[in-house]
């Protein structure tokens, strides 16, 4: 006595030739009488390439000009970067060295004196 599981692994096997079978038939029937495009239709299908090959490269070029600028816009936009990241440096160096106790204005401590000392009389005078 056949098992249940050989019994059903039979009945899938012959419901899948089934299927099978029923499939193919159209397809098998349908290239015996093949039908060729008419000369007329070949030029314009060739004509229809050709103008989608010009598009197409049309498109390319289009593309490789986009892709030049964006470059270009690119190269210029890290310079400019660049050039604000080193105006900040430099005015966080400049607003530190401003701030800094030694920068700040150095008043005498004694009287003040006329004329001022680069002024004074150690130069040798014209006559």
């Amino acid at each position: 006595m056949p098992s249940l599981r050989s019994s059903c692994r039979a009945t899938v096997v012959l419901a899948a030739t089934a299927a099978l079978a029923c499939g193919m038939t159209p397809v098998l029937t349908a290239s015996a009488d093949p039908v060729y495009p008419s000369a007329q239709q070949v030029r314009e299908a060739q004509g229809a390439a050709l103008s989608k090959a010009g598009q197409v490269s049309a498109a390319q070029a289009q593309y490789a000009a986009a892709s030049a600028r964006l470059a270009d816009v690119q190269a210029r936009a890290e310079m400019a970067a660049e050039s604000y990241n080193g105006a900040r440096l430099l005015l966080q160096q400049r607003t530190a060295a401003a701030r800094s106790p030694a920068s700040a204005p150095r008043r005498p401590s004694g009287p003040p004196t006329w004329p001022p000392t680069r002024w004074s009389s150690s130069r040798p005078r014209r006559t």
